[in-house]
């Protein structure tokens, strides 16, 4: 059953969905120029995955290899 999400918690998945939306259409636009390709080339970079819902110490302590080979 899908969940249906309201108020708070609608507000903060449409601003985190508009930020990466935002994000991805700027590299994507900048992406043809020799200056942005040379830019991007020396800037560091962090992906964050958030799972809602679950427990660290959980996550550690079960099976799951690859969750565990995407923490740093």
């Amino acid at each position: 059953m899908p969940t249906v999400l309201s108020g708070r918690a609608l507000a903060v998945t449409a601003t985190a969905t508009a930020l990466l939306a935002t994000a991805l259409g700027a590299h994507t636009a900048t992406a043809g120029t020799a200056d942005a390709a040379a830019a991007t080339a020396t800037t560091d970079k962090v992906l964050v995955i958030g799972i809602d819902g679950t427990v660290l110490d959980r996550v550690k302590a079960a099976n799951a290899p690859n969750l565990q080979g995407l923490m740093a």
